[in-house]
């Protein structure tokens, strides 16, 4: 008998700074509270950082192990933070609608800020906003629009040789994901390119980019369910091929496909029927492992962590893993088996 997990959909965030301290940051009642755990000490502190945020935020760590910090707060204002300490900046000049999956990226110490919001024309009609700083101001340009006919899903953004690539969802034609390109030393997007080309409905996404190849999951309807699928592409200088095409899953209850690069190991990992599942592949994609379900999350209370570290020790690429709640906080769904 499998004993099924309780999937916890809170946005829960990990950061490890270079002394390997863990923070974890949760929103709870318009409050951001920061759990501090000190590694040498083993001990663990508790502190509120924001009391006005409304239900978006992001934070991540940058190399001096100080945080960025946006958030948008309860009069729908979107605010930055450098450091828990630091001055708050409004980025908006005029009022702005409730905005969806707040995302911040660091690139070589400059945050760039990502989000949807409706564009109130027609029902569903979201703009893809993008924010950065040249040290003195802010400039927050629409980068796209699209459709989201049955559910707003989350875009996934990848960073590789000063190029910041967003995938998204779009129905505007047909249900296709796309994805543009950002040069950040020229400071200009290419136009977008589609990835997929089947016109299913889809759901969910996650990339990583790893040198000249983009690996991609999403999920599939399928006769009523919903499928994992992956595909990889060769990306070269805004040309995009496509090399794979391939099923993980079982054709079941499943969600949130995320992909973990470790120890030189592509993981493609889902919560199916509320269990940590994955597949592995040790050629990059070519060819995959039997699914595995993971035996230490039956009866977890299982969350998905966004993380990001102040100083990167390996080529290791985990920007989301599913794994244990605190007080015991352990990423499953990759690793030795």
């Amino acid at each position: 008998m499998v004993i099924a997990v309780t999937y916890f959909k809170e946005k829960l965030i990990l950061t490890s700074d270079s002394k390997k301290n863990i923070n974890l940051y949760r929103l709870q009642n318009n409050s951001i509270i920061k759990h501090y755990f000190d590694n040498k000490k083993q001990t663990m502190d508790k502190k509120i950082i924001v009391e006005d945020a409304l239900l978006e935020y992001d934070i991540i760590m940058n190399n001096d192990d100080n945080i960025y910090l946006a958030y948008q707060d309860i009069n729908l204002n979107l605010i930055f933070l450098k450091g828990e300490e630091g001055k708050a900046i409004k980025l908006n000049d005029k009022s702005i609608s409730q905005i969806y999956y707040l995302t911040l990226i660091n690139v070589d110490e400059e945050p760039h800020i990502f989000y949807y919001a409706s564009l109130g024309r027609k029902k569903g009609e979201y703009g893809i906003y993008h924010g950065y700083s040249n040290g003195k101001q802010w400039t927050i340009d629409m980068i796209d629009r699209i459709l989201a006919r049955r559910v707003l899903s989350p875009f996934r953004i990848a960073l590789d040789k000063g190029e910041l690539i967003i995938a998204y969802h779009d129905e505007t034609i047909r249900e296709y994901i796309y994805i543009k390109s950002f040069n950040v030393k020229i400071r200009k997007w290419r136009k977008k390119s589609k990835l997929t080309g089947d016109e299913n409905p889809k759901l969910y996404l996650d990339i990583i980019l790893n040198g000249n190849k983009i690996n991609l999951v999403y999920g599939q309807y399928h006769e009523g369910n919903l499928i994992i699928k992956y595909e990889r592409f060769n990306y070269d200088n805004g040309d995009i091929k496509k090399e794979i095409e391939k099923t993980l899953s079982n054709l079941e209850n499943v969600q949130e496909p995320i992909l973990v690069n470790y120890k030189n190991r592509l993981w493609a990992i889902w919560i199916e029927y509320e269990n940590i599942t994955s597949r592995y592949s040790d050629d990059g994609g070519d060819t995959w492992s039997p699914i595995y379900l993971w035996i230490d999350s039956k009866g977890e209370n299982i969350v998905k962590y966004k993380f990001s570290r102040a100083i990167k020790f390996d080529d290791n690429i985990i920007d989301y893993s599913f794994g244990r709640i605190i007080p015991d906080i352990k990423f499953i769904g990759f690793g030795l088996l």
